[in-house]
């Protein structure tokens, strides 16, 4: 059923969809399923995102839960990971290091542009409705995140850790002080070295963070969000970067040395 919505909706929308879906036929082989939310037509894909049964690492102290998210490749049916393409955030602190017996990273991409960029807001519509998509299979499958079979709606919703963070300073008038926020995990691997690339243009590789994400910088993202997480009765969706494309901002004139080789030696 869900091959032939695909089939009709490609018919519907042929010149846009055989752009939309180009690299992911060259990469049909893959594990992940990369989604450009920057295209109006990705949030066409959010009702077919399904939810596994969870996974409970026994071998860990706290017994972590983690809940698979799929979503079935429109042309083969073959279920792989949730990978989603990000429009181009502003990075306002740069990357923040959380202390721990192994230390994490994260970045707070900002939608500061959602007036005047197109594609941050189809972005930004997508993760909202991908949100209510997870409001939606956690109702279904209350067990599966902590909940008894009573437990009414909004109790779910209560414990539900949302993707979008709205700003919880206000102006006067009432509206939010800041735009809307996302926070991005920057995943190591055990030796401590990061597991994402990051890149200026299609090719020049830069430095790992958070050497090469400075405050204020500007960056687009692949995010992997194939992970519920359930922690104390919460549960919410890792966003981890897989690869981080980004614009490396000007440096001010008090954060280079003005003074000559000649002034030195004076």
């Amino acid at each position: 059923m869900m091959i032939g919505m695909y089939f009709r909706y490609r018919k519907k929308n042929n010149i846009n969809l055989r752009t939309y879906y180009n690299y992911n036929k060259m990469t049909s082989q893959q594990q992940f399923y990369l989604i450009d939310t920057t295209n109006e037509q990705s949030k066409e894909l959010i009702d077919t995102i399904i939810m596994k049964e969870r996974i409970v690492n026994k071998n860990s102290k706290m017994q972590i839960t983690t809940i698979p998210l799929r979503i079935p490749d429109p042309e083969t049916g073959i279920e792989k990971l949730v990978y989603l393409k990000t429009a181009e955030l502003r990075m306002p602190f740069g990357v923040s290091e959380h202390e721990g017996v192994r230390p994490k990273f994260s970045m707070l991409g900002s939608f500061s542009d959602i007036g005047t960029s197109e594609a941050q807001n189809n972005t930004l519509e997508f993760l909202r409705k991908f949100d209510e998509r997870i409001l939606e299979l956690a109702c279904k499958n209350k067990a599966w995140v902590g909940r008894e079979e009573s437990d009414p709606e909004a109790v779910i919703k209560a414990f539900h850790q949302p993707i979008v963070r709205k700003s919880k300073h206000k102006n006067d008038d009432g509206t939010d002080k800041y735009p809307p926020q996302v926070n991005i995990k920057l995943p190591t691997y055990q030796d401590g070295n990061f597991r994402c690339k990051v890149f200026e243009g299609k090719t020049k590789k830069l430095p790992p963070p958070p050497e090469s994400i400075s405050n204020n910088s500007r960056a687009s993202c692949v995010l992997n969000l194939s992970t519920v997480y359930l922690v104390s009765g919460k549960f919410g969706v890792s966003m981890e970067a897989e690869q981080i494309k980004t614009t490396l901002v000007e440096k001010k004139a008090n954060d280079v040395c003005l003074l000559s080789d000649s002034e030195d030696e004076n």
